[in-house]
């Protein structure tokens, strides 16, 4: 999918007849697609909603961007603090955090493409919790690294 779509502006909805006809796709579509890819392969999954840190340049070239493509930038919650979403993969006893947008494996809070500063299990995760790098991550509280 990586190939096939590039990350930038999605307009919500999203719909997934139009994913044929768009170039690119936001986080959020990419990690819908990674639990339909999840799911099908009978995956012990959670959806993770993220706050990350990014530099000032990017985020104004980001909102830039979405305010071109009048997609809504509500996401960029601060100058230099974004919205971001992953899913985590329960592999036996251990956790894997997988950022689809960048289809790379986060290894921990400081490991991934921007530092992740808070964390929490999406509302409709049919997983309780999760132990991630020695953090208790779950739906009710975002955890802040």
């Amino acid at each position: 999918m990586e190939s096939a779509l590039e990350w930038g502006p999605s307009n919500w909805p999203f719909y997934w007849c139009d994913l044929p006809t768009v170039s690119e796709v936001d986080c959020g579509v990419y990690a819908n697609v990674a639990e339909i890819a999840l799911e099908a392969l009978g995956g012990n999954y959670a959806r993770l909603q993220v706050v990350e840190l990014a530099s000032q340049i990017e985020v104004n070239k980001w909102r830039n961007d979405w305010m071109t493509q009048q997609a809504d930038p509500g996401w960029i919650l601060a100058p230099d603090t974004v919205y971001h979403e992953m899913v985590a993969i329960r592999l036996g006893s251990e956790v894997a955090v997988f950022d689809p947008t960048e289809c790379q494996f986060v290894r921990s809070p400081a490991g991934g493409r921007n530092p992740i500063v808070a964390v929490r299990l999406s509302s409709g995760a049919s997983i309780g919790f999760l132990d991630w790098c020695g953090y208790l991550i779950s739906s009710r509280e975002w955890l802040v690294f």
